[in-house]
């Protein structure tokens, strides 16, 4: 099947900064990475005995794969270590290095060689989230290399929402949810909440002035990624019980949204510009009848082939859905 609508970036924003700080997806963990150090945050040091200087040093988050990368280039040779959650368990895994390997300390080998995998003794990890769940995707239409050190000095929310967005997926802590009603500044919660990297915190260690209410709805840092992640969803799509309200207060001008998963059984897709809906993907596995909604919109052109000629469809009475048919809305008027 002919993606519909999709998105082909990759989620993996970078630093070529020591002390860069990065969370490593799906655990509470957070690494500082420096060219020859890197740190797990409040539990464990591990030092390579490198010579510097260290070319092209780089951490980079690697979202899609749930994984943090670290890489450069020493006097010996090319090194890459990656940290993740493997099972309950937090793994360093020695992707490249010199052949005669890489001598270091903070852990039980004193030598690491490539293809290497060390079980890092932190005890069994709690369940963060829904691995077996195809990730939802945002695009929010900024497309820029995602240079995390460029990002923070420019701020733009619509660059950081998407990989906000998929960190709320990966770390699911609490279920706090903000009311319909909130009126607040995104932004601000952002920058007062989240040190460079995308790492949470309850309190504004940089001090900057800023008018804030998420500290008040949690209860640990970790719940801040779900609140943000249900912050958005809550803006894109509301669903009750039959009745699914489309972009309601979108987060963005422009934007694609793939993967989200529908009430029911059921996956949608969707695309808008000008802050409305320009294009739409249901997908269902049993029949379902639905009302679907958008503000300012009362009509919808509907088709279940793309190459088929779609059909008007009044957007006050509900649509009947087939099960196992893709449904492709378009020309919303």
């Amino acid at each position: 099947m002919t993606q519909f609508i999709r998105i082909d970036r990759l989620f993996s924003p970078f630093s070529h900064l020591p002390g860069t700080l990065f969370p490593i997806p799906m655990t509470p963990f957070s690494v500082e990475a420096y060219p020859t150090l890197f740190r797990i945050v409040g539990f464990k040091e591990i030092r390579l005995h490198v010579q510097g200087p260290i070319q092209n040093f780089t951490c980079q988050l690697c979202l899609d794969r749930g994984k943090v990368a670290l890489f450069g280039m020493s006097q010996e040779g090319f090194f890459r270590f990656e940290l993740y959650r493997h099972q309950q368990e937090l793994v360093l895994s020695v992707v490249r290095a010199p052949e005669e390997g890489i001598r270091c300390s903070g852990l039980e080998t004193s030598l690491l060689k490539r293809h290497d995998r060390i079980r890092l003794a932190l005890g069994p990890l709690p369940s963060l989230s829904h691995s077996h769940r195809q990730l939802e995707k945002l695009c929010c239409g900024i497309h820029k290399e995602a240079n995390i050190d460029r990002m923070w000095r420019s701020f733009k929310l619509e660059e950081h929402l998407p990989f906000l967005y998929l960190l709320g997926q990966q770390i699911q802590v609490g279920s706090s949810k903000l009311p319909l009603s909130w009126v607040g500044s995104l932004e601000q919660e952002i920058r007062a909440h989240f040190q460079q990297g995308w790492v949470p915190r309850l309190e504004d260690s940089d001090h900057q002035g800023l008018k804030t209410t998420f500290a008040s709805m949690v209860k640990e840092p970790l719940e801040l990624y779900y609140l943000v992640y249900r912050w958005v969803k809550d803006s894109l799509c509301r669903q009750d019980n039959d009745h699914l309200t489309i972009l309601p207060n979108p987060c963005s001008i422009v934007g694609r949204w793939t993967g989200y998963s529908v009430e029911g059984g059921g996956t949608l897709d969707l695309q808008w510009s000008r802050f409305r809906p320009r294009k739409m993907r249901l997908y269902f596995e049993t029949s379902r009848e639905l009302t679907l909604a958008s503000p300012g919109i009362t009509r919808v052109q509907i088709r279940t082939l793309l190459h088929q000629k779609g059909r008007w469809h009044n957007l006050d009475t509900p649509i009947l859905f087939s099960p196992h048919t893709h449904y492709y809305l378009e020309r919303f008027s």
